[in-house]
């Protein structure tokens, strides 16, 4: 269990992520939903994706 902690610990946060798309058209809290979801899907998801992925495909398009 403290293994799998560790290991949540290395997906960035929704404020991280906020961050990286700032200068996003969208609105704001449709970018937070989107990303809120993403990352749950993520901690879901075994094995956990390389987190340096995470941010070229939190781009906005």
């Amino acid at each position: 269990m403290a293994r799998a902690k560790n290991k949540l610990r290395a997906i960035p946060g929704v404020d991280t992520l906020l961050e990286a798309v700032a200068d996003c058209p969208l609105p704001r809290p449709l970018v937070v939903a989107t990303i809120r979801a993403e990352l749950a899907s993520l901690r879901k998801s075994k094995p956990f994706p390389n987190t340096t992925k995470l941010f070229p495909a939190c781009v906005c398009v």
